[in-house]
């Protein structure tokens, strides 16, 4: 992934995404109007894309530093010494717990959002 640039090219898109998402809502709101967000629609709508933009923003200030450590110990673990072995693995085997954890949850995170925008439309 790091040879084809998508580590990059994939929170840009995300993050045009999310700004087109932004503006759509702008539209369709009439410049986010209170009285929009007190539909189910609005509601939904608003709910679902604060939802999927918190998920993006965990998953890169939570997830993605977790995995960029976990592959630096895995290569640290390859070139130590044995004394320094499993002070190493004890490290690497937390980080991997901690990066199953936040993929979950950014994962349930953006299938709500995805969801609930899916949902929305049909809401009145």
């Amino acid at each position: 992934l790091k040879a084809r640039r998508l580590l990059a090219f994939m929170p840009t898109v995300a993050l045009i995404t999310i700004g087109s998402g932004l503006r759509l809502m702008w539209i369709l709101s009439a410049g986010f109007s209170l009285a929009y967000f007190t539909t189910p629609h609005g509601l939904a709508f608003g709910f679902a894309g604060a939802t999927a933009i918190i998920g993006f923003f965990f998953a890169m200030l939570v997830l993605r530093p977790t995995q960029t450590r976990a592959q630096e110990l895995g290569m640290a673990l390859a070139r130590a010494a044995d004394e320094q072995r499993a002070a190493i693995a004890r490290e690497l085997d937390a980080a991997r717990r901690r990066n199953a954890m936040a993929s979950m949850v950014s994962l349930a995170m953006l299938l709500l959002g995805a969801g609930g925008m899916a949902v929305a439309r049909y809401l009145g």
